[in-house]
This record gives structure tokens, C-alpha cells and sequence, in this order.
């Protein structure tokens, strides 16, 4: 019922009590607000009307106007203030309900304190909708047992949300929920429909079609019928038992979500991060100590999350904004593998035209449906009328006009909706509306996008035309869509003389939208439609996995989403520093960035990419180094409200760094590392060697100016360093030194450079220990770093960080190509440490089969004891890797070694429920009565866990029902019991189990 409402797009309470002129008093008084489950009501719509005894308007909660089949409903005077007061509820939460995550439980619950229900359960029953909880409603049960009941439940979505919370931190999955409320902002009630409707479209839903590919130009609409379908596939999903579901926006504006790797991230978090999944994925997050995985580790991740589902539909929009090059071959060469190696993935894709896009859905036979105009003209023509009824000066036109805009709109828009938009911003910019007047701009429409482009930037005001490149260069280029107060700041910046902010010139939000409207669109932000903290995972709630059920096409995120000038509200007060912006379209930046734009008059807004990013570069260098001598900094967490681009500036001007233009870097560089002021300022808002850490809660372990140019790849600024006498070998910072920073970071260039200048090659010292286990750590397989160094004399085994070497943290990251380089080298594959014991248990403990086969064949003693487990053989059991375990087996490791805290592999694949392992185990001669140190017998250890399929298997191998031994309950039956695994106690009482067995 709760989701009934939100879903709704608007709600009356009717107040039986209340007549139409009985005042305020009396609406407070009202028992509407007594009864239980009008609270429900009240917090689940957006907006709420509230109507007298005799239908006469008394207020609204939410919007004050909302459109529901093109008629504008007005809701009388906000009401908010006063139901805030009568229910005790915050303003803010009866505005947005999502703005209740940052309430305790205790608090939502006493919003029911006063209130009453026909029902004794139902004053707890009528909660579930509010905390989100499933339960079967119990009447009789009393309203203490209710109460009893929900509170558990919340306990246990509490527990879930926290380990779901730090997944997405770990993972940092990039959140595909503002790009499809943006979507849904735009969405036409009714377009899209003839799609739902297609037999191309039903054939790839209900499964006999297994890839489905829109396809369509520019301004098509593809993203908006995207997330159309979105919705409807995720409904479908939902009440199709074991399917899976997860949806990416690709974006040009977003660098997150641009490239396999993110891609993969956000699958895994929309697939895994639910039960049981979710179980496996957080115990992955427990036992690793990686800041960054590998690929290697994500697609082992993915694999799991793929084979929980019998079906898997994943939707990709937008597949051409990948960059084109290397990062778009590799999204599509995994997607080929991806649909290879599963078939119960299905995948439906959207893009413009591409060869190699056109290639691979006709090498996976996906089904093409190409939009073109025929199939979306009438989408067009009903979206043209909705905005010529919306608008507050359009919709006074004489009827006869409005049929000629929308005909000759319809007719000449080619399919594209974004000519279309764009047109319709045209004419409600007119001075007059005579008829006359609007037959001739019609007449006189341009025939192309780009030529739509031209007319917009030819008439920005010239006296404003260096703000609008500059803007343009902000929302174009940086490395996400960037907020109202950020592009504020950003028109600050004077780079023409000595490089300063001068933040008493700052203008107003609406100035960007103002200079660029037609150019960009607001963003609909996590914030817009609940909470939103910069510190927290980048996913944040995605509805247990999901994009959120709610379709903000019915809230105020449609007007979020549109263009600034097309709302009756424009008057600044719905934007905020916070509010979010970015290009309208992918084609405005490629327009931007065109030859076509060098041949016309509007040639002044060219844009180059490298030479963007140069500005951008000395941009928010300029804005470090001026907030830094700024009277009014405090140096804590206000300065970033007061200063609103400062952390943008500090976490990302070396990103733009690494994309300007090769050897460009200057003297705006050198000063950041040459002012110890300037640099103790950056570093206190962003530490790039430990950026888990938030802004201005101290520098731990501080390197030098060397240090951070070497671990950011600044090639000249450190040979700059170095000339200027910086010492090559300095210690600080998180990582030691310039050189394992350096390596760490895989830039070989510095490497080298360092090497040449004179940087100790095996120094020892920060969190790596030395350079070559630095590089061997990365996550991202620096090779040629680890080749470099061993060729100036690395010690090959050499021990640091943690008492590994690098061979070691190599295999345990799961490098195959560096484990092969130090192994050619003269690595020791058997030398022991690093917590694991040796080498090999660190490569099977991992789940590296390919790497732990490789020591294998290097000589890699199997039965070697040591670490945690014992051996190679126990670790392997312990992961349930049954691949590893029978490669060992095979090779003639010793099947009933002891060692390690559980005994022997037997007992540690029996304690984790592995029963393929077990198997194995048992075939190769395990011996099923072997005492341990921990559970005594594998048996014990089986029926601990409550592990029913292999405490059979044990049973029917010969395991004693009633050996002793083990600590705290040493048999299996009182081990069971006291876990309460009731099944396991009555099938070891079948086996004739002793209930009076002494022991414990």
C-alpha cells in the first residue's frame, strides 16, 4: 500500500470532520491525523491534497501544482508547516519521505505515538510500508508481539544496509540512478508505449529473442525510451522467480561511467547486493586488504553474482559515449566474452549508428530495431502538444496555432526529439505571439541540430560570450557533471593575468543556466530525490540493488531534468549550489568539438579537448593557490561550503593534468609543490596517496613535494624537482618514497627517471616495504615497472611490508604476468611469510588457480606447512576451490596432513560447507574420523555450521555419530544443538546419536 501511494501522483485526504471555513484550528483538530494508518497517507505521496467536508481546497502537502493528462492542478497554500506541528514530523520529511534515512528507527516509531487503529496490530502493522519491512500480518498476536516483531525486522534491514553500505564503498560503483531520473524527468506520459508494445520488443522479454539493439541518430530519444523499458523490465523481473536485473547509463559527462571497469562494478553491486549473495560479497570485503581490486578479482565477483540468477538481463544505454579507442574496443570485446561464457545473461543495448557497435550485436544476433522517424513522430507530436499545455504563455495560443507548431514540429523533426526541444525553446522565447510571428520563425526553423547549436551560441550576448567558453569548457571536460555552485566559481578564475579566484566577484546560480540555456539541462541528483553526502559509497540506496522503483516523471524531478527556461517556476528559487548540470546533449559536445563549428560564426566556442584540459589544469591550480592565501579560509570542513570548487580543484586538476597536452605541465605545477603553504593546503582537502581520507582531518605521514609529483606521473614538474635539488630519496608519505610512489602508481617514465637520477632502488620503507613490491601490489599489473626495476638491481626477494616479498604480493593479487617476471628472475616460490605461510597458499586463499598452477609448475612444495591452515591443500578446501584442490591431490599432496587452527582439509571443506569438496576429498582417501585441534572430528565441524548435504555425505562415508573431541561441545549432536540447527540434530539422531553423551 505504502508503494500504492508513492506511486501515485497525487493523493486527497478528504477530512469528514473539517468544514470549509471552520480555519486552522480546526484542521489540526481534525482526527485524520489520530488515526493509524492515514500516517501511511500523508508520507508516502508526493503530494497530498487536502479537501473540506464539502470538497472545498484547504491546502497541499508537496508541490503546489502538479499536470496529470495535460490539466494543471493547483493545491492551495502549503500546509507543511502545520502538519509538521500536529505530527511532529520535520518539514523536510513530509516534503521528500527518502529525507527520512537520516532518522533513528526510534524516531520514525514514535510518530505513531498518539495515534489510534480499530485494531491493536495495526498501530505497528501500518509502520511496515515506512521501514520498508515484508512480515506477516498476525492479528491476535496482540500489539506488543507486533511491535516486538517489526522492531527485529528493522534490526535485520539495519544490519543488511550496513553491508551493503560498505560493498558499495569498497567496490565504488558508479550510482546509474541520477542519469535514469534525469531520463524519467523527460519522459512524456504515453510515449514509449508503442515499444512495451512491439512483438521485437515482447519476443526479447519473454525470452525467445536473447539480445534486443535500439538503434537511432542523434536526438532520437533513445535514453528517455530506455528508461521507459528500464521500468517495465525491472516490474517484469520482479515477479519472475531467480531473475536478475541491472540497469548502466554510459556518459559522455560522467568519467565513472564510461568504461568496462565501471561497468563491472555497477553490475556486481546491482546483482550481488542482495541475500544470498550479498552474504558472499561481504565476506570478499572482509578478507581483502586491496584498496582497489583487480579485474581479475571483479569478474571472479561477477561470475558469482551471474550463477545466482537463471536469468540475467542486463540493459546498457548509450554504448557510443564510451570514448572511442581502446576503452570502447574493451567494453564491447567483454560484452561479446560476457554473452559467451553465460547464456543466461540477455542484454538489451541502445547507440547511435557505429561500425563497431553495428559489428558486434550482429556477430551476438541481437534482434535491431532501428528508431526511425515513423516509429517515433507520433511520440514527438504528443510531447510537442504536452509542452505547448504546460507552458504558462503557450498554452493561451489560439488552438488553431498550436496545431500548426505541433504539425510543422512533428513533420520537420526527422525522428529527433532534441530538434524538437530545441525548437519549442525558440518560440517561447518570442516577444510576440502573433500569429505572424510564429508562422515566420517556423518557416525559418533551422534544418540540423548543428545548426541549432549555431544559432543558440550567436546569440549569448558578446559581453558574456568569454564566460560562456569558459562554462562550456567546465561542463564539456570535467571529470563528472559539475554542481551550480561549483560553475559559480568556476567563472571567478582569471587566467589572463596572474592566475587568482577573486571570490568577492562570484554572481548568481541561475547566471550559468541563463548564459547556456539550450546548451545544458539540470541533472535530477541522488539529493533531488533524498540524501546525498559527498563521503559516502558512491552508490548509495539503490532500492537493495536496483534503480528506485518511484518514476520521477511524476515528481518534481521532471522539472529538475527539463530546460531551466521551460518551467513556470523559473525564478532561481528551485536551484541550488547543489543542483547539478551537464550538456543537454552528447551531441552538443560533439558539435562543440567539430569542424562544422570552425566554419561557421560561432568558431569562437571551439572547443580542444587538450587544450581544455591545459586550462582546466591551471583553473583549479589557481583556485588551490588563491583559497590557500585567502584571509577567510578556517581550514576545516566550512571551507567546503565557502569555497564550493575547492575540492573538485583538489581531487581532480591532475586528472586534467594527464589529459592536456604532453609536456605542457608549468609554473602553476611547480608552485603547488614548491610552497610548502600551498601544498599543506592541498594535501589537508585531498591526499592522493590516501584519498579514503575525508577533506581536513589531518595529514598523516607526509611526503614531499617529489613524492606527490612522482606517485601523480608528473614527468617534467620532477625533473624540475630534482634540478632545483629535491633529495631522490627522501622518506614520507604513505608509500615511503618518490620511487615506490612512483611504481605503485605504474608510471615508468618516472621510474626511470628517478633510477637515472639516483633513487635507491631496494630502499625500504612505507607500506610496501620497497619499489618492486610497490609495483608488484598495483592493481593494475605494472609489468613494465617491475621489469624496469629489476633491471637497476631490485632485490628480487627481498622482504617488506607485512614480511612478504614481492613474488608474494604478486601471487596474492593475482599478477600472473609479474609472478612470471620474478620467477624468471630467480623468485624463491617456497620461501615462507607474509601471514599465509608461503607463497602458494596466498595464491589459492585469493582464488588465483592460474597463478597457484604457475608455482606449481615452478617448483612450489604443496605439503610445505605454515600459516593460518596448515597447507596448500587445507587453504584450498577452506575456499572451496575444487579446481585447486584436485590439481594438489593430483601432484600427491598428502590428503590427511594436520595443521592450521582446524585440523586437516577434511574438516576445514566440512566446516565450510563445500560439499564438492568434501567429495573429492573423501575419494582421495580423507580419512572421516580424524581428530583436530578445533572441531575434533569433520563431522563436528559440519554439524556446526548446519551444513545438512554434507553432514549426509559424512554419515554415509562412515563418520562415528558419536566421536568426541573438540573444543566447548565435543560431539556433533551437542555442537548442533547449541546452534540451533535442528535438521542436522534430528538426522544425527536417526544415526543413533547419544542424547546423554558426556562432554562439554
Amino acid at each position: 500500500m505504502f508503494r500504492w501511494y508513492s506511486n501515485a501522483e497525487v493523493c486527497i485526504a478528504y477530512l469528514a470532520d473539517v468544514g470549509s471555513a471552520e480555519g486552522q484550528r480546526k484542521f489540526e483538530d481534525s482526527a485524520w491525523f489520530c488515526r493509524g494508518w492515514t500516517l501511511q497517507e500523508l508520507l508516502a505521496p508526493h503530494v497530498v491534497i487536502f479537501l473540506s467536508n464539502t470538497w472545498q481546497l484547504i491546502g497541499h502537502k508537496g508541490r503546489g501544482a502538479v499536470t496529470i493528462g495535460g490539466i494543471r492542478i493547483r493545491g492551495g497554500p502549503a500546509l507543511e508547516p502545520q502538519v509538521a506541528r500536529i505530527t511532529h514530523i520535520p518539514e523536510t520529511v513530509l516534503h521528500d519521505y527518502s529525507k527520512s534515512k537520516k532518522l533513528t528507527p526510534e524516531q520514525k516509531l514514535a510518530w505513531i505515538a498518539n495515534r489510534q487503529t480499530k485494531k491493536e496490530e495495526d498501530m505497528y502493522y501500518s509502520l511496515l510500508g515506512l521501514f520498508d519491512v515484508r512480515m506477516w500480518l498476525c492479528y491476535g498476536e496482540g500489539a506488543e508481539s507486533a511491535r516486538q516483531r517489526l522492531v527485529r525486522e528493522i534490526d535485520n534491514l539495519t544490519r543488511q544496509d550496513d553491508r551493503i553500505s560498505k560493498v558499495a564503498s569498497w567496490l565504488s560503483a558508479p550510482d546509474p540512478r541520477s542519469n535514469h531520473y534525469s531520463a524519467r524527468g523527460l519522459h512524456e506520459a504515453g510515449t514509449g508505449d508503442w515499444m512495451l508494445q512491439s512483438p521485437q520488443y515482447q519476443q526479447w522479454k519473454d525470452g525467445d529473442v536473447r539480445h534486443l539493439w535500439l538503434c537511432g541518430k542523434v536526438g532520437s530519444g533513445k535514453t528517455v525510451l530506455f528508461s521507459t523499458i528500464a521500468n517495465d523490465v525491472r516490474n517484469h523481473c520482479e515477479v519472475t522467480p531467480r531473475s536478475g536485473f541491472a540497469v548502466f547509463y554510459f556518459s559522455f559527462t560522467d568519467e565513472q561511467k564510461q568504461s568496462y571497469d565501471d561497468l563491472l562494478r555497477s553490475l556486481i553491486y546491482q546483482l550481488g547486493c542482495k541475500d544470498p549473495i550479498l552474504s558472499t560479497l561481504f565476506q570478499a570485503h572482509q578478507q581483502s586488504s586491496q584498496d582497489t581490486l583487480s579485474p581479475r578479482d571483479l569478474n571472479r565477483m561477477l561470475k558469482i553474482c551471474i550463477e545466482s540468477y537463471d536469468r540475467v538481463t542486463l540493459m546498457l544505454d548509450a554504448l557510443d559515449e564510451c570514448p572511442e579507442g581502446e576503452v570502447r574496443e574493451s567494453v564491447l570485446e567483454h560484452l561479446e566474452q560476457l554473452s559467451a561464457e553465460y547464456t543466461n545473461i540477455k542484454f538489451l543495448a541502445t547507440s547511435r549508428e557505429v561500425v563497431a557497435i553495428h559489428d558486434l550485436m550482429k556477430e551476438l544476433a541481437a534482434e535491431a530495431v532501428i528508431l526511425s522517424s515513423h516509429l517515433v513522430d507520433g511520440d514527438i507530436r504528443r510531447y510537442v502538444s504536452n509542452e505547448l499545455a504546460r507552458d504558462r504563455r503557450l498554452k493561451k495560443l489560439d488552438a488553431s496555432i498550436k496545431l500548426l507548431i505541433t504539425t510543422e514540429l512533428s513533420r520537420r523533426s526527422d525522428g529527433m526529439f532534441g530538434w524538437a526541444n530545441c525548437q519549442l525553446r525558440e518560440l517561447k522565447r518570442l516577444k510576440s505571439f502573433k500569429r505572424s510571428h510564429i508562422q515566420a520563425t517556423l518557416r525559418n526553423l533551422p534544418a540540423t541540430l548543428y545548426e541549432t547549436y549555431d544559432r543558440i551560441l550567436l546569440s549569448i550576448e558578446k559581453d558574456v560570450r568569454g564566460e560562456a567558453l569558459n562554462l562550456l569548457r567546465w561542463v564539456a571536460y570535467a571529470k563528472s557533471p559539475r554542481s551550480l555552485g561549483e560553475l559559480v566559481e568556476a567563472n571567478i578564475i582569471d587566467l589572463t593575468g596572474s592566475g587568482i579566484a577573486d571570490f568577492a566577484d562570484r554572481g548568481d546560480l541561475e547566471d550559468s543556466l541563463a548564459i547556456l540555456s539550450g546548451l545544458v539541462t539540470i541533472v535530477a541528483t541522488d539529493d533531488d530525490h533524498g540524501d546525498s553526502d559527498e563521503h559516502q559509497s558512491s552508490v548509495g540506496d539503490l532500492d537493495n540493488g536496483s534503480i528506485n522503483e518511484e518514476d520521477p516523471s511524476n515528481s518534481n524531478l521532471a522539472s529538475m531534468a527539463r530546460d531551466p527556461e521551460e518551467s513556470d517556476m523559473f525564478s532561481g528559487q528551485q536551484y541550488r549550489s547543489e543542483t547539478v548540470v551537464r550538456l543537454a546533449h552528447f551531441s552538443v559536445k560533439e558539435y562543440l568539438e567539430s569542424s562544422h563549428i570552425l566554419d561557421s560564426d560561432a568558431k569562437v566556442f571551439h572547443l580542444d579537448p587538450a587544450r581544455e584540459h591545459r586550462l582546466l589544469t591551471q583553473s583549479c591550480l589557481a583556485y588551490i593557490t588563491s583559497y590557500s592565501s585567502h584571509c577567510d579560509k578556517t581550514s576545516t570542513k566550512e571551507d567546503l561550503v565557502r569555497y564550493p570548487l575547492l575540492e573538485y580543484a583538489a581531487k581532480s586538476w591532475f586528472y586534467h593534468s594527464s589529459a592536456q597536452q604532453p609536456g605542457t605541465e608549468g609554473d602553476c605545477e611547480a608552485l603547488l609543490f614548491t610552497s610548502e603553504e600551498v601544498m599543506h593546503d592541498w594535501l589537508l582537502v585531498h591526499q592522493p596517496d590516501r584519498n579514503w581520507e575525508y577533506p581536513f582531518e589531518g595529514i598523516k605521514n607526509k611526503g614531499s613535494g617529489l613524492y606527490y609529483a612522482s606517485s601523480i606521473g608528473l614527468g617534467a614538474t620532477v625533473l624540475m624537482l630534482i634540478e632545483k635539488g629535491a633529495d631522490v630519496n627522501a622518506q614520507g608519505g604513505h608509500v615511503g618514497n618518490a620511487l615506490q610512489a612512483a611504481s605503485q602508481a605504474g608510471h615508468e617514465k618516472v621510474v626511470a627517471m628517478l633510477l637515472e637520477r639516483g633513487a635507491e632502488v631496494n630502499a625500504q620503507g612505507g607500506d610496501f616495504g620497497n619499489a618492486l613490491q610497490a609495483a608488484s601490489d598495483s592493481s593494475h599489473h605494472h609489468e613494465e615497472v617491475v621489469a624496469i626495476l629489476l633491471k637497476w638491481g631490485a632485490d628480487v626477494n627481498a622482504q617488506g611490508g607485512q614480511g612478504r616479498t614481492a613474488l608474494q604480493t604478486a601471487s596474492r593479487a593475482g599478477h600472473e604476468k609479474v609472478v612470471a617476471i620474478l620467477v624468471e628472475w630467480g623468485a624463491d616460490v617456497n620461501m615462507q611469510g607474509g601471514g599465509h605461510g608461503n607463497t602458494l597458499q596466498m595464491a589459492i586463499d585469493m582464488g588465483y588457480e592460474d597463478v597457484a598452477a604457475m608455482l606449481l609448475e615452478r617448483g612450489a612444495n604443496f605439503n610445505a606447512q605454515g600459516g593460518w591452515y596448515g597447507t596448500a591443500l587445507q587453504v584450498a578446501s577452506m575456499c572451496g576451490h575444487k579446481e585447486v584442490v584436485a590439481m594438489v591431490l593430483e601432484r600427491g599432496a598428502e590428503v590427511n596432513a594436520q595443521g592450521g587452527y582446524l585440523g586437516n582439509a577434511l574438516q576445514v571443506a566440512s566446516d565450510s560447507g563445500h560439499e564438492e569438496v568434501v567429495a573429492i576429498l573423501l575419494k582421495w582417501g580423507a580419512d572421516v574420523n580424524a581428530q583436530g585441534e578445533w572441531y575434533g572430528t569433520a563431522l563436528r565441524a559440519a554439524s556446526a555450521g548446519g551444513h545438512e548435504k554434507v553432514v549426509v555425505m559424512l554419515l554415509q562415508w562412515g563418520a562415528d555419530v558419536n566421536a568426541q573431541g573438540g573444543e566447548y561441545y565435543p560431539n556433533a549432536l551437542q555442537e548442533a544443538s547449541n546452534r540451533g540447527h535442528e535438521r542436522v540434530v534430528a538426522m544425527l539422531l536417526e544415526r543413533g546419536a547419544t542424547v546423554n553423551a558426556q562432554g562439554g
